[in-house]
């Protein structure tokens, strides 16, 4: 069983802190001093992507599963892409390897989101 409220503050911790990342990264140019920041920023998305997805899910009474929380995380990574590329985001010359490079970043995050979910879940259920 997942403790939704639990689940839910984790979520919300995340989500802020993918908030405070992004908006000082944006006020003192840190992508640009810290080109890694900006994959901190894309796992910690998959992460709470992944985290809201496990509640979202749980409320369905379905069971979690690893192809849907990934194949979510996924879906709004690139989903973000699109939106950057659109919403004219400067591109480096190597913008196609930076693509993957954040995709493969959405898709880690989803990934260890997912796991620490379903650990949380055997422990819950082991300590019953």
């Amino acid at each position: 069983m997942i403790h939704r409220p639990t689940l839910f503050l984790a979520q919300t911790f995340v989500i802020l802190l993918v908030a405070a990342v992004h908006l000082a990264a944006l006020e003192w140019y840190l992508y640009w001093y810290y080109p890694w920041l900006d994959l901190l920023t894309h796992f910690l998305g998959g992460l709470w992507i992944a985290l809201a997805s496990v509640w979202v899910i749980s409320y369905t009474k379905r069971e979690v599963n690893l192809f849907h929380v990934i194949g979510i995380a996924l879906t709004i990574g690139i989903g973000w892409e699109i939106f950057e590329y659109f919403a004219g985001t400067p591109r480096e010359a190597n913008f196609i390897f930076d693509t993957l490079l954040d995709l493969a970043m959405d898709f880690g995050g989803g990934l260890f989101g997912y796991l620490i979910t379903r650990q949380s879940t055997r422990d819950t259920i082991t300590a019953q």
